[in-house]
């Protein structure tokens, strides 16, 4: 975790030990999803199905 928070320090990695905490899947929704999440973890899948949603929202919307 220690080297993911080198090279991702907005995610603040070093506070947490490998299981998302509220602040870390804030983050994720602020930052986004990078390629070392699983993205077939419910927490993160979660976010990025959210996030998918919220993109597909605004396209109907700039399409109208």
């Amino acid at each position: 975790m220690y080297d993911l928070d080198k090279k991702y320090p907005l995610y603040n990695f070093k506070k947490h030990k490998g299981y998302p905490t509220k602040e870390h899947l804030d983050l994720i929704k602020k930052y986004g999803i990078i390629e070392e999440y699983r993205l077939t973890y419910k927490p993160v899948k979660e976010v990025l199905e959210e996030m998918n949603k919220h993109e597909k929202e605004n396209k109907e919307i700039m399409a109208e």
